[in-house]
This record gives C-alpha cells, structure tokens and sequence, in this order.
C-alpha cells in the first residue's frame, strides 16, 4: 500500500501496519494488524508455597495499563497471556472476543480442576470439586452458552431447598470463580454467576459452653481421642494441622510448635507459642514421644500403634459422641475451632492475635463471622486461661 492509499483510509504511515481484507459470505471484513507484535514479556516471582507466579504489564483495548499475573507452569502463563492479547486486538477491530461456541461444562470443570490441582490447596481444590460436581448434576452436560442468568437464579433456588443459605453462598464462591477462569481461558464471553448474591443472616457461631466441654472431656477421658480434641480446643487449629504434626515441629524447650506452610490451608507457615496458649504449653508437656507423628492411633486391622490419623475418621468420632452426649446436632468437629476463637474473642484476647494464631488469611472473615458475638457480649476483660 503506497502513501497515498494509506491516507486515504487515514492511517499513520508506518511501516508496521498492514491492511488486509477478506472476504466473507459477501461482506467484506477488514482487519488491522501489526506485521510486528509481541506479547508482553513474561516475569517470574517465586512464592513461599513452592509455586511460581508469572506476570506481566499490557495494556487493554482502551490503552489502559494492567497487570497480568498467573500461577502456575510457564507454559500455561504463555496460553493464558496470548489468548488474552488476542482477545483485546479482537476488541480494538470492533470484532468479539472468539468463543468456543461447543464447550461444555465439564470440559470447564476438568480444565479447572486440573488448574486448581496445580495451583490451589488440596482443601480448595476439594471443594471446588464438591461445588462443581453439585452444578453439574443439576441439568448434567450443558454447553456454557445455556447457563444464563435465568439458568443461574434457578440453581440457586434449586440449592437453597436442599441447604442452607450460608452453603449455597460458600459453593457459588467456588463456582464463580471457576467461570471467571473461563472467561480468561475465552471459553465464554462473561461470567453470568458475578453479581448472583444469597443472603446469609449474620447468627453467633455455635460453639459449645464451658459446661459442654467438660462433658465432653469427661466422656472421651482415658481414649486416644483425648489429647488430640484438647489440641483442637487450646490451639483453634483446623482438623488437619494437629494430624500432620511431627515431633520435629515442636520445640518444648523454646516453648513454640511451629505448622508448616505445606499443611496449612492458606499454605503459610506460623508459630503456636506456649506464652500465648498455656493450656496448649502444658498439654504437650505431657504426650509421650514415642513416634515421628505427635498424635497416632492403634491400627485398626494391623493392631499396631503409630497409624495416622485418618481426618474423615476423626471428624465422624467425635461427630458420635456429640450425639451421644445429646448435644446439638450442628456441632461437629470444626466447632471445636469456633469454641476456642469464640471464648478468647469474649475473654478479651485482640482479633488480630486470634487471626494470627488461628490462621485466618484475611482478618475481615473473621470479624463477619463473630460481629455478632462480639455485639452480644459486648466488653470483656483479659483473662490468662480458657474457662475450661
């Protein structure tokens, strides 16, 4: 194209455009490209779980400048970004994003089971399984275009008469971002689950009394069980931390255990000190050290000691002594954790120490979920020990 031509249609004379046309069905479509064009270039950050996060500056279809960042493998990081290139040339020409019209929801769910296996913890990637697999026995196979916002209100109606509303909140969380990956993947155009909301009334934890705590004590007193539900209530660990400890990550002498980042939900590593949990301090004291795990049980069918814990196992034990004991049927294992955050809250212990011993990643989780029982209880007064 010579300099006249090239002021005709009104374009820079430069060396790097190009103009091409194509002929479609009887129209005529005209596309503008760079004969030059990169993709940014890609940077690498390693992260303290292990993984590595690639990242780079762009800028989208309106000149502005973002940030792309993606965690995973190298290779995945350089799809991700070109389709994502690819999608904002297509916006600058007028045209759509493309769309791969055949997809179905499992070749999402598989795609972004296989992502959150490579990229998330074990315990998130579990429950983006559970969620998605709820989704997908709904209507079964779909292709993505179907799921709409009429889809999408039906779904949740559909849920919210199996469960509660407070886990239908927490399985959309799973499944929106599932879609928003989707979208990114530029397996679909929009995410028709942003915005879809499910009202949770805010109730006070449920968390057994000081009284119920002690019945419980006593009704489990003498088994394997004990020294294990006594870590949950003077730690507030999650259910699998105590089980993958190892003697090694207790320094009695210190007075510090430390849980490693790897067995960790939010996969970073923190210290349990003794001068902040006593309780926990003089439990430990007295356990026996007899294997590389802190806490063991007898084999069922070996019969010998030294098994791990199995957490599904746990988490059913002491589901039956709960209702053994008669007590509410919504306590389970993970009330064992509430209780301990529930009684330092009211005791007076600073929300930002409860979220660092306890592990919480963001400390706004944690005041939505106790705002109500600080309100009810109102000020209280430091205490040294747990009331129980």
């Amino acid at each position: 194209m010579d300099f006249l031509e090239r002021e005709q249609w009104g374009l820079s004379n430069k060396p790097y455009f190009l103009l091409d046309f194509t002929r479609h069905t009887g129209y005529i479509v005209t596309s503008l490209h760079k004969v030059i064009m990169q993709n940014p270039k890609l940077q690498r950050k390693p992260r303290k779980d292990g993984q590595t996060t690639f990242w780079a500056m762009y800028r989208d279809s309106s000149g502005k400048q973002k940030k792309f960042t993606w965690i995973g493998t190298k290779d995945s990081a350089q799809t991700a970004l070109a389709e994502l290139m690819q999608n904002i040339q297509s916006e600058k020409m007028g045209l759509k994003p493309k769309v791969r019209k055949s997809t179905t929801l499992k070749d999402l769910i598989t795609r972004y089971l296989k992502y959150c296996a490579d990229t998330k913890s074990e315990g998130t990637t579990q429950k983006a399984r559970f969620s998605l697999n709820k989704l997908l026995d709904y209507k079964g196979d779909v292709v993505l275009t179907a799921i709409n916002s009429g889809f999408v209100d039906d779904y949740v109606a559909h849920r919210l008469k199996q469960v509660k509303p407070v886990t239908v909140k927490s399985q959309l969380g799973s499944i929106r971002a599932c879609f928003n990956q989707g979208v990114r993947w530029s397996l679909l155009q929009s995410n028709p689950w942003n915005g879809k909301k499910v009202q949770v009334v805010k109730e006070v934890p449920e968390y057994l009394k000081a009284d119920e705590v002690a019945r419980f004590l006593a009704e489990i007193k003498g088994s394997d069980l004990e020294p294990l539900v006594k870590f949950y209530l003077y730690s507030g660990c999650r259910r699998s931390e105590p089980l993958t400890l190892l003697w090694s990550d207790v320094n009695l002498e210190a007075g510090e255990i430390t849980l490693r980042g790897a067995e960790t939900k939010t996969r970073t590593a923190r210290v349990l000190s003794f001068s902040q949990l006593p309780q926990l301090g003089e439990l430990m004291k007295t356990l026996p050290r007899k294997h590389r795990h802190v806490f063991t049980q007898v084999g069922k069918t070996t019969g010998k000691a030294g098994n791990i814990y199995d957490p599904t196992t746990v988490t059913q034990r002491v589901k039956r002594v709960f209702r053994k004991l008669g007590f509410d049927e919504r306590y389970s294992l993970h009330s064992l954790r509430k209780t301990w955050t529930t009684f330092n809250l009211i005791c007076g212990m600073p929300i930002h120490m409860v979220q660092a011993i306890g592990g919480w990643k963001s400390i706004t989780t944690l005041e939505n979920s106790y705002s109500a029982l600080l309100q009810s209880f109102g000020e209280s007064k430091v205490v040294v020990k747990l009331p129980y």
